[in-house]
């Protein structure tokens, strides 16, 4: 019988969270959680899990950037793989709503010799009759090794099938993952079976992490001056401080990759990072306050004060004078913003 405290643990570490290792010594609780799950659960009729499936799908999903890959002054990402019982409500699909279904998973594809069972309408019909018949197994040893890979002892088998693999973002509200190659349809009907875990190859994006180029055009000033916000107070670093007028090929950071592109992209990625992790965040965000990120417009403003000011500031400390201050400044960022 696990100890109280350390099943406590686990519910809060998957909740809060969003992983355990599955090396730690809390694993084989969170193996007795998805079996005794499934041993207990009854199965949900057809239409309910379409309806799960497909408001599962059509989550909000924060911006994911790319990691850097050796550019100058961003330093190389720092990667590594293990295997983690993960919370599928913190894990994304691979492509936006239902594009990441590309195969039949029903009853007629599982059950090919019973022609007579007919065609699924669609889909996520076929991946409700998959879930249906995961429900129907109750935890059955033999079938969670076939669906994801695990022993009877919690044991996750080596024999270089990958059921499902996942991409891990660790940010302040916990872990986030993205399926990176398999296990789309199996995670979406174990999801709409309402698991609490499941088994994962966990590939862990650390960073550092860079975002789009910002072009000079009418239409980047928001974005430059929502990025120098960022710099400005901690949150994403400009990958040659520098040398600010070379920056605009973006920025990077290893806490808030959500965050970096725009301030439009930014209040939807911390809203759809809220959602994920089922509470809001209430905690400062480098040393910007959260209620910023309420309002793209609040952001843009913000960061367009502080392209002011920088601009006044650095013309003040090349002056002769900090008394007698030339009413022309011209210092590398008033020069950018004056050629455009």
């Amino acid at each position: 019988m696990p100890d109280r405290n350390h099943v406590d643990q686990v519910r809060i570490s998957l909740h809060s969270g969003g992983a355990i290792a599955a090396s730690s010594h809390l694993a084989p609780i969170a193996h007795a959680f998805l079996v005794r799950h499934l041993q207990q659960l009854e199965t949900p009729d057809i239409d309910e899990l379409t309806e799960r499936i497909t408001q599962f799908a059509s989550r909000p999903r924060p911006y994911l950037p790319d990691e850097t890959f050796g550019q100058p002054h961003a330093g190389m990402p720092q990667q590594d793989v293990e295997w983690c019982w993960v919370n599928p409500n913190r894990v994304l699909l691979k492509e936006t709503g239902t594009q990441s279904f590309i195969h039949d998973a029903s009853d007629r594809a599982h059950f090919a010799h019973q022609p007579q069972r007919g065609l699924s309408p669609d889909r996520i019909t076929g991946i409700a009759e998959f879930a249906r018949r995961i429900a129907r197994e109750h935890g059955e040893e033999r079938g969670l090794h076939t669906l994801l890979g695990i022993g009877a002892d919690g044991s996750i088998s080596q024999d270089g099938v990958l059921r499902i693999n996942v991409d891990g973002y660790t940010s302040p509200l916990g872990d986030i993952f993205r399926i990176h190659g398999n296990g789309n349809h199996r995670l979406a009907a174990l999801a709409a079976l309402e698991v609490p875990c499941v088994p994962a190859e966990v590939e862990w994006r650390r960073g550092p992490f860079s975002t789009s180029p910002c072009r000079i055009d009418e239409d980047s000033d928001e974005r430059i001056a929502y990025r120098t916000l960022l710099h400005t107070f901690g949150v994403a670093s400009y990958t040659d401080p520098a040398n600010f007028v070379q920056n605009y090929s973006g920025v990077v950071t290893e806490y808030w990759p959500f965050l970096i592109d725009n301030p439009h992209s930014a209040v939807e990625s911390l809203t759809s990072l809220e959602t994920l992790a089922g509470e809001p965040y209430t905690s400062s965000i480098g040393r910007l306050p959260r209620h910023l990120f309420n309002d793209p417009a609040t952001l843009a403003q913000a960061g367009h004060h502080v392209m002011k000011h920088l601009s006044e500031l650095e013309f003040g400390l090349s002056a002769r004078s900090f008394i007698e201050l030339s009413p022309t400044p011209r210092g590398p960022i008033r020069r950018f913003f004056d050629r455009r």
